[in-house]
């Protein structure tokens, strides 16, 4: 009996030995993740989900946390998420802002940083460049000239009409760049201009409300392919079939229709997944209190019909 009590006793010490160290490995582990969170304007978008997607790879194979949050397009819910972050002690907070120059999102921006967590601007800007460690963005001024330059390669005069997102000055850089690249030349008139949000489902209404309206044009600039196909198929639906659509992402789905469509001219496309590789690298480097490149650009290109065979079928 008393060998059963000491060899009982012994395990019993090796049990609890066991139990203070892994907790204690467990606690040191805990202590040490990164909390990361994340806000995109939207993910009713293809778009965010392939830039998150890579982000969440990366957070994961570094045992870190990622909180994901959806505002739908409402800033004041993305306040609230930014305060939530707040509340939650990140560590970092990568953003996709839905409107550049709000007021109450810069000032809640600046609190989070006299906090000390470090802010990566994804696939847009802040109007105030200051608040963000870095940002990361496509070159928006050139798929805007990449547009132009193909729309008068192709028409040697054209009536547009642009679906457009004010409230983002990213999208706000392509239309920057097309109007550039159109220049003063007399044949091509921008003849309307009309915020689609860069969705499908509101821009398909407001193109046919246009056309109902007696505004009369023969191509569409879309600040990006959500919008183009919401375009698309209102003038599909009207029976109009001399516009020509032109817009910004590159998407599998624009490539398809590129493909079959004859009112789909061309896109520029975008790297979602080299965007979220380097948000997610950026955000580490802070973190690791690495110096870090104010504003990364990421490269587009065009893509149209003559040259789709040279792209993938998905994302770049």
């Amino acid at each position: 009996m008393k060998k059963v009590l000491i060899g009982f006793s012994l395990l019993l010490s090796i049990v609890v030995v066991g139990w203070i160290y892994l907790t204690y490995r467990f606690q040191e582990s805990y202590s040490t993740q990164e909390k990361i969170g994340v806000s995109y304007m939207t993910l009713n978008n293809e778009f965010y989900q392939m830039v998150n997607s890579e982000i969440e790879k990366a957070v994961a194979l570094s045992g870190d946390k990622l909180y994901l949050r959806d505002p739908a397009l409402n800033i004041d819910k993305q306040v609230q998420q930014i305060e939530y972050f707040m509340d939650e002690k990140m560590d970092a907070i990568i953003l996709n802002p839905v409107q550049s120059d709000h007021a109450l999102l810069l000032k809640t921006l600046k609190r989070a940083k006299k906090q000390g967590i470090k802010l990566i601007v994804v696939d847009n800007q802040l109007s105030d460049s200051s608040v963000a460690d870095s940002t990361i963005q496509s070159d928006n001024y050139q798929a805007g000239l990449l547009l132009s330059q193909e729309l008068k390669r192709q028409k040697s005069s054209a009536n547009i009409l642009v679906l457009e997102h004010p409230n983002v000055l990213s999208t706000k850089e392509r239309l920057r760049g097309f109007k550039d690249g159109l220049g003063d030349d007399k044949g091509y008139h921008i003849i309307s201009e009309q915020n689609g949000l860069g969705q499908t489902e509101v821009s398909m209404p407001l193109v046919s409300k246009v056309m109902k309206e007696g505004v009369i044009f023969d191509t569409i600039m879309a600040i990006n392919d959500r919008s183009a196909i919401g375009a698309l198929a209102a003038v599909k639906k009207s029976g109009k079939s001399d516009v020509g659509i032109y817009s910004v992402d590159g998407s599998p789905d624009i490539k398809e229709l590129l493909a079959t469509e004859s009112l789909v001219k061309a896109s520029v496309y975008q790297s979602p997944m080299t965007m979220g590789e380097k948000a997610i690298a950026t955000t580490y480097n802070l973190l690791n209190g690495k110096s870090v490149d104010k504003d990364i650009k990421v490269g587009v290109g065009l893509v149209t019909r003559t040259n789709l065979d040279h792209y993938p079928v998905g994302w770049q």
